[in-house]
């Protein structure tokens, strides 16, 4: 049975508004890319901690040192059946966004959803989506008709 579930995302927002949001859930980043050019899909995460905690790594480690601001999209898990957001739905949603979108700089973790092997999933972005698409599917990943190529 396919798990289907809604991403409500806000933005944009930039870092500093970030660093003080205690909630968790999903983030993408926009911003400079020295091949992609500006404001293009940097990273998409997850946190389970808080916001603020994740962006004060990610800011000291790499954020700080991009060319122009970046952009913050954060993304509310909206769960239809009322069920308990875990740490482990909330890293397969992350991991199929990742897999299907390969933002620039997710690159370690790429290949993280044939590893995991998520599978019966669907996606539904809403709101402020920016360069998402609309659905993200395992279905199509996970087709038989691969293994006929």
């Amino acid at each position: 049975m396919t798990k289907k579930h809604t991403i409500k995302w806000d933005g944009p927002f930039n870092v500093n508004k970030v660093l003080s949001e205690e909630n968790i859930g999903l983030y993408q980043i926009y911003g400079t890319h020295s091949i992609y050019g500006r404001n293009v899909l940097l990273y998409i995460g997850m946190t389970d901690k808080s916001y603020k905690s994740r962006f004060a790594e990610h800011y000291n480690s790499w954020i700080k040192y991009d060319y122009d601001e970046v952009q913050v999209y954060l993304g509310n898990v909206i769960d239809e059946a009322n069920l308990e957001l875990t740490t482990f739905t909330l890293m397969e949603i992350e991991k199929l966004l990742i897999y299907f979108c390969a933002p620039a700089y997710n690159s370690q973790n790429i290949f993280d959803y044939r590893k995991k092997d998520v599978s019966d999933l669907m996606i539904m972005n809403i709101g402020k989506i920016a360069s998402l698409p609309a659905v993200v599917s395992s279905e199509w990943y996970d087709s038989k008709h691969w293994d006929k190529i």
